[in-house]
C-alpha cells in the first residue's frame, strides 16, 4: 500500500514538472510538449 501511494505520489509530481517543462522556451519546452504529447498517445 505504501508503495502504490508514493508511485501515486511521484507520478503527480512527474506530471506537474511535465506541465512547466512544456511551458518553458527552447529546447526544455520541446523536450516537455513531446513527453506530454507520447504520454496521451498511450
Amino acid at each position: 500500500m505504501a508503495v502504490y501511494a508514493i508511485f501515486f505520489f511521484f507520478h503527480e509530481f512527474i506530471q506537474q514538472a511535465v506541465n512547466v517543462l512544456s511551458l518553458e522556451p527552447g529546447w526544455l519546452g520541446s523536450i516537455g510538449r513531446k513527453v506530454i504529447q507520447e504520454t496521451k498517445k498511450s
